[in-house]
């Protein structure tokens, strides 16, 4: 079966950000749902599905309704993600109260539960204690059995310890890596950081806005010695060169998540519109270390 991309018939609608899992033989998604950019959001909504192509709507996961008041966390939710650790779930999001002016006022936040689908329990203090908007939380796991959470902050990729059995963030924050310099491809700004191991390697997706939206990897050896961005990035461009089967019908792409399928493959899920079409699902088998490309116009499961 192939998946065009992006999938505008997807059943799970239109979505920014996607993060995808698998657990027990199925495939879990979250991702920044509509309204994106003004107007109440509802919370997180998540979707399963047997197949990467059927999705059944599981329901809010984090619901705004039902939070007290004083919450700080009640409208925007960007970014979730999915984690789970040791039989206990977690998904991270980033949110504000303020609809209007969230840019300038995210923070991020975590819930957790016993249970992929809920009832998840909202933590209402934020992940990372600085005055600063921070955004795109995103846990990883390495071989060490250490947690780390990883967001953006004022033109940085930051990473700083995270212990599952208090959901709390604690010791240093280390900075990963930053935008780049004037005229670079990533020098406005950079966002949506993804780490998977491959090899022995830490590679670390992350997204720009500065020329539409792409994607590049910063490369290290561990978590103690320097991200090393890829000289070749971005990797997955609408501006880089055509090739045959490359799609024609993608203007901007990035914010993704990775993960292994019942195959075994190395799978990327980013999002992607043409112009005048709302951002959906790109899926693409991808495999380390990654070459420069455009989006590939279909992906078959």
């Amino acid at each position: 079966m192939k998946i065009k991309n992006p999938d505008y018939a997807s059943s799970a609608g239109s979505i920014r950000d996607p993060m995808v899992v698998l657990y027990n033989d199925r495939y879990y998604l979250v991702g920044t749902c509509e309204p994106y950019w003004s107007g109440p959001n509802p919370g997180v909504k998540m979707w399963s599905s047997p197949d990467l192509v059927d999705w059944s709507f599981e329901g809010l996961m984090v619901d705004a309704s039902a939070m007290p008041e004083e919450y700080p966390c009640k409208n925007r939710f960007w970014a979730p993600e999915l984690f789970i650790h040791n039989g206990k779930f977690f998904i991270t999001f980033n949110a504000v109260n303020d609809s209007e002016k969230y840019h300038s006022k995210l923070k991020s936040f975590v819930a957790t539960a016993d249970n992929i689908t809920g009832p998840y329990t909202v933590i209402p203090t934020p992940l990372v204690d600085v005055e600063s908007t921070t955004n795109d939380a995103h846990l990883f796991l390495d071989d060490d059995g250490t947690v780390w959470l990883f967001c953006n902050l004022e033109g940085l990729i930051v990473a700083q310890r995270f212990d599952p059995e208090t959901a709390k963030t604690y010791g240093e924050i280390v900075e990963i890596i930053v935008k780049g310099e004037s005229g670079a491809w990533d020098s406005v700004g950079i966002e949506g950081s993804f780490v998977v191991k491959r090899d022995g390697k830490f590679y670390l997706w992350y997204s720009s806005w500065s020329r539409g939206y792409e994607m590049g990897l910063a490369v290290s050896e561990g978590m103690d010695k320097p991200f090393v961005k890829m000289p070749c990035n971005p990797i997955i461009s609408c501006s880089n060169p055509e090739s045959e089967n490359d799609s024609k019908e993608v203007a901007n792409c990035g914010h993704n998540s990775c993960l292994k399928l019942k195959d075994g493959r190395d799978v990327v899920i980013y999002h992607g519109n043409m112009d005048g079409h709302k951002e959906s699902i790109c899926i693409e088998e991808i495999s380390y270390p990654p070459v420069p490309h455009r989006p590939p116009a279909y992906f078959e499961i």
